[in-house]
């Protein structure tokens, strides 16, 4: 029973993400993710390795419910859009990263729980709004 909730509620994260991102796969015709002056958020995933990335999908539906005021888009970039993966050096998957006026601020991969993600995504928004803020302070 425990499984198959586990196998429903992942199903239905993954179907509500693939629905509610911009894009389920970008374009591989634009040269980078973004535009001036966004926050964009960027799941670089493996289909085949969909079970490992539960933590990461679950991170990225929480970002887009809890910080839209932070975040412009969310993406999803899959692991055979090698245009992509080596522009920004993704090495692993999954990798979330942040970009910001088309630069990469924050990267996150590895082994880690939703929270872990998610603390450090805030971290990594935090960092972006004091740049922001330093820079229009600059005389």
């Amino acid at each position: 029973m425990t499984e198959k909730m586990f196998i429903l509620t992942f199903s239905i994260s993954v179907m509500f993400l693939s629905s509610s991102c911009q894009s389920e796969k970008t374009n591989a015709d634009d040269s980078n993710l973004g535009m001036d002056n966004q926050v964009i958020a960027v799941l670089f995933s493996d289909e085949s390795q969909i079970e490992q990335e539960v933590n990461y999908y679950d991170a990225v539906l929480d970002l887009q419910q809890d910080h839209t005021d932070k975040i412009d888009s969310v993406k999803v970039v899959d692991s055979d859009e090698e245009e992509y993966i080596q522009s920004y050096d993704i090495e692993s998957f999954p990798t979330l990263i942040i970009i910001s006026d088309h630069e990469v601020k924050v990267k996150i991969e590895g082994n880690l729980d939703s929270r872990q993600i998610l603390n450090e995504f805030k971290t990594g928004l935090e960092r972006i709004e004091v740049q922001d803020v330093s820079y229009l302070n600059r005389g």
